[in-house]
């Protein structure tokens, strides 16, 4: 297929009859429909020079190094038209790839990439690459605004131009510290950046996704934590991270000990986090839990000689926790205005944070005995020395709400399989699952279940697999069954297989086909992997409901 007939079909895909459209040889004019204009999404900026993505701060501003190049990460209606302006200044754009060193005093932009997110979607992703004023390339903190120009000509006032989105880039320091600054040392601390047992993989990681339920504090009697769990988004991680992003790229997991003695003996090994390929939500999902796990540590003053850093905030039940104070308001954080709700379920948010891994929690009190879930987490442990917990986010640096008008119309949801087995015999030789989306009931009527297989290489040995089946379910409701089994070979049964799946809704030209009951002896499918309520109870997925 020639690039020319390529552009064709895409037009085709996204056609409404409004405007036709011609230059495709034997087939009707596509319409293209010309939206209004509506200010865009900021996903993220990749800092060229230094092959980052900038981190964006709770106070609103994004922190970057002195520099010459970014590339803004925008979804915005198409087709339209992008305009970029810094201190109220146009900047010129340009077409081509060249240099430009006549446009050194004033900057440019180029309009890199515009690509579909998906066909029901109306919003694409945009890649605007900014070279700045020379003025603007120092340790200087600068405004820039975006601009979105509708090319209806039929339209006018917030329809023709809408509201451009603000954004702040800040190279000086910034009076209030974000929290991966403070807690990984002094008596808040809950991981270690070095040490033999260190957590730390990576700083200024941002990702995206839905949360699990409303944010909430660690529900054990105290106030250590605030808890911003969410469903990752692999579409966002794929479009904004590529093999080389710093600081992924060359991050390792490192392993988390049992003890002191038992490292001795059986030292952690780490392991490359990407390895040197495109990241996606599996790359963050180790095989203890489905989802992201995203805390925000509380500072206690008395633990710090009643001193709070610049610009937090106390604990919203002052009255009860008088000792807490927080980076930012923990339910209404930078851009939800008071008269708007507060962070819930469902939200779709985008966080920036400490990337740490979490350990198996295999430690037992001295009444407790071990449970299927304690030796699934130390096969795990024991097949890759010193990871049988999860990655998490922690402590989250900041949290951006997305309005609920520009959510990703399509839900990805992204669900960990894994079989673990050792030849103590103390965890099953198989698994066999049904594996359902959010939402759980298909939308409507030509609503079809898809699904896509990335098998995590970092912990599996396909070589000791027997069984490997993955399939749509034929019956009600829609679901992905997954059955894995190990070999059994010479005696010994040892295997290990992790893979997450990723679901949607596709909405169909023509209504899905009619399932078959359900027989007896198939397995109800389950929303959730309750696997993990054995060590975090207070998780929202570990409340049973009335």
């Amino acid at each position: 297929m020639t690039q020319h007939h390529r552009s064709c079909k895409i037009m085709f895909l996204l056609a409404v009859l409004i405007i036709p459209i011609t230059g495709c040889p034997g087939t009707n004019p596509p319409v293209i429909n010309l939206p209004p204009a509506e200010t865009p999404l900021l996903e993220t900026i990749l800092d060229f020079d230094n092959n980052l993505l900038a981190p964006f701060h709770a106070a609103g501003v994004f922190e970057m190094q002195p520099g010459r190049r970014f590339e803004l990460r925008l979804r915005a209606v198409w087709p339209s038209e992008l305009r970029v302006k810094i201190e109220n200044q146009s900047l010129p754009e340009v077409k081509d790839t060249a240099s430009h060193p006549e446009l050194d005093s004033s900057g440019y932009y180029r309009i890199s990439d515009v690509r579909p997110i998906h066909t029901s979607d109306p919003r694409f992703f945009w890649r605007v690459f900014v070279v700045l004023p020379l003025d603007k390339r120092g340790n200087v903190n600068f405004a820039m605004t975006v601009h979105d120009i509708s090319q209806n000509q039929n339209l006018s006032g917030t329809d023709k131009e809408a509201l451009p989105l603000q954004i702040t880039v800040v190279r000086t320091p910034i009076p209030s510290p974000r929290p991966s600054s403070v807690f990984f040392a002094g008596l808040d601390a809950k991981h270690t950046k070095t040490g033999p047992d260190h957590a730390f993989i990576a700083d200024n990681v941002t990702l995206a996704g839905w949360l699990v339920g409303a944010p909430h504090r660690n529900a054990d009697g105290g106030t250590e934590d605030w808890h911003y769990n969410i469903w990752l988004d692999n579409d966002f991680i794929e479009r904004n991270y590529s093999a080389t992003t710093q600081p992924l790229a060359p991050a390792t997991i490192p392993g988390r000990w049992y003890t002191w003695g038992d490292n001795v003996i059986h030292p952690y090994i780490p392991i490359p986090l990407t390895g040197g390929s495109q990241p996606n939500a599996s790359t963050f999902l180790l095989p203890g839990l489905d989802i992201m796990n995203v805390e925000l540590s509380a500072w206690h003053k008395s633990r710090h000689k009643n001193q709070v850093p610049s610009g937090w905030v106390p604990d919203p039940e002052l009255g009860d926790w008088p000792d807490v104070f927080w980076p930012f308001t923990v339910m209404k954080p930078f851009g939800i205005a008071a008269n708007e709700p507060e962070l819930q379920e469902g939200d779709y948010v985008i966080i920036t944070g400490a990337l740490v891994e979490d350990s198996a929690h295999l430690h037992l009190a001295g009444d407790e005995t071990p449970d299927a879930e304690y030796w699934r987490h130390k096969c795990w442990f024991d097949t890759y020395t010193g990871h049988g917990g999860w990655l998490e986010i922690h402590p989250l640096d900041s949290i951006r709400r997305v309005p609920k008008s520009q959510e990703p119309t399509v839900r990805i949801t992204p669900r960990v399989f894994q079989v673990c087995r050792k030849d103590f015999g103390s965890t099953p030789l198989s698994k066999d699952v049904y594996l359902v989306p959010i939402p759980s009931a298909p939308p409507s009527a030509n609503s079809v279940l898809r699904f896509r297989e990335i098998i995590d290489e970092r912990f599996t040995d396909m070589s000791t697999i027997d069984q490997h089946i993955v399939e749509i379910s034929p019956y009600e409701p829609a679901a992905l069954h997954v059955f894995v089994s190990v070999k059994t070979l010479n005696g010994r049964d040892e295997g290990h297989f992790k893979a997450v799946y990723l679901l949607w809704w596709e909405e169909g030209n023509t209504p899905r086909l009619t399932a078959v009951p359900q027989p007896t002896g198939v397995p109800t499918p389950q929303l959730l992997d309750l696997s993990v309520c054995s060590k975090k109870p207070y998780l929202p997925q570990c409340d049973p409901g009335p």
